[in-house]
């Protein structure tokens, strides 16, 4: 079950058969494995939606960083709220930012 206060990220990324070990392999290096893991092509392009646990600032912002610096990764942003506090990951749950931070 995932965690009432899991932070999701919306990826946008040149659609490489690369992209996604890449991106695994930097949440990896943080010693974490993701919540939940959405991609779908379109074109040439990969939309990925990237549930992660909450993590403090000091590890977020360096992960967060090493994603847009890859060269594939056009974006990375955590999912705006819809209403306050809250956000619909892509299965359609609710989810606090709490533990999101602002980016």
């Amino acid at each position: 079950m995932t965690p009432p206060d899991a932070c999701l990220l919306r990826i946008e990324a040149t659609a490489c058969p690369g992209t996604l070990p890449r991106l695994l392999n930097i949440i990896a290096k943080r010693d974490s494995i993701p919540l939940s893991l959405h991609a779908t092509r379109r074109g040439d392009m990969l939309h990925i939606d990237l549930q992660l646990e909450p993590m403090p600032e000091t590890v977020r912002g360096p992960l967060l960083g090493n994603m847009r610096q890859m060269i594939e990764v056009i974006s990375v942003e955590i999912v705006p709220a819809l209403w306050p506090g809250l956000v619909k990951n892509w299965v359609g749950r609710a989810t606090p930012l709490s533990n999101c931070g602002n980016l």
